[in-house]
């Protein structure tokens, strides 16, 4: 299922558009030039749309009150963008035909099709330098 963001005035970014986001998605540039905030935006907009996918099942269960709320500024506290918004920010991702969008607020209304629903994994490895090596010496820990 197509993939695609739109990020405008998010922390160091002021504008930009990807159009197809692939399984395997490399940046490659600048210190500070936002490579890091427009992968954590994209795995943000992925766990919001994967909780979107158990709320909209659950509907089609006819299950009434869903569990799962969006507290948009706790997504951003938690991942450390809260500094990041702007009075104009706008963010619009969609997968598929499926599209979730920020624009002074979080709009979570889609319901999405049962035949498009989804739980798929996600990995994001940040930017720490050193991450793989430590994973694989804690491996060697638990294997003690």
């Amino acid at each position: 299922m197509k993939e695609s963001i739109v990020i405008r005035n998010f922390g160091p970014i002021k504008e930009i558009e990807i159009e197809d986001i692939r399984p395997l998605t490399v940046f490659i540039g600048e210190s500070g030039s936002g490579k890091s905030t427009i992968m954590k935006v994209v795995v943000l907009f992925r766990w919001i749309y994967k909780m979107l996918n158990i709320r909209s099942y659950l509907k089609h269960a006819n299950i009434s009150q869903s569990p799962f709320s969006f507290n948009f500024n706790s997504y951003l506290k938690n991942n450390g963008l809260t500094d990041f918004v702007k009075n104009n920010t706008e963010i619009i991702y969609k997968k598929g035909n499926n599209t979730i969008s920020y624009h002074g607020s979080l709009d979570t209304s889609t319901t999405i099709p049962k035949d498009d629903l989804s739980l798929e994994k996600m990995c994001f490895i940040a930017d720490k330098r050193n991450l793989i090596p430590d994973i694989l010496a804690a491996r060697k820990i638990k294997c003690l």
